[in-house]
């Protein structure tokens, strides 16, 4: 019984946790979930919505921080700078991915998209 309490304790500890909020092209976009970027051979984190839409949070080769926004499609739009924002791995990790941790204050528009607001998240594998 002992595992099992242990088990369940250690997958709690995983469990995506965020605070704040986000309002995209003029709407709440609802954080439920976030994934490590470096599943996908990216530096960052995406953000998701309970509507579907995904905001990837990335640092391009030169160091800046970017903002992209993806909608129904596999496409994204390329938003630039959008304010700072932190990501952190933290000391835990699964299958060779760590979780990230961080913060993000932002603010910008462009391709007809607008993004502001501020979120912190932790745990996003």
């Amino acid at each position: 019984m002992r595992k099992y309490a242990l088990a369940l304790a250690l997958c709690v500890g995983c469990t995506p946790h965020f605070s704040g909020a986000l309002v995209v092209d003029g709407k709440p976009f609802v954080v439920t979930g976030c994934r490590s970027g470096q599943a996908s051979s990216f530096s960052g984190v995406d953000l998701t919505a309970e509507d579907g839409g995904k905001l990837r949070l990335v640092y391009d080769p030169t160091g800046q921080a970017r903002a992209v926004l993806f909608g129904s499609n596999a496409t994204g739009v390329d938003l630039g700078p959008c304010g700072p924002f932190h990501i952190e791995q933290q000391s835990s990790k699964i299958n060779q991915i760590y979780n990230l941790r961080g913060s993000a204050t932002l603010s910008c528009t462009a391709s007809g998209h607008s993004v502001s607001g501020q979120i912190t998240f932790e745990n996003c594998h």
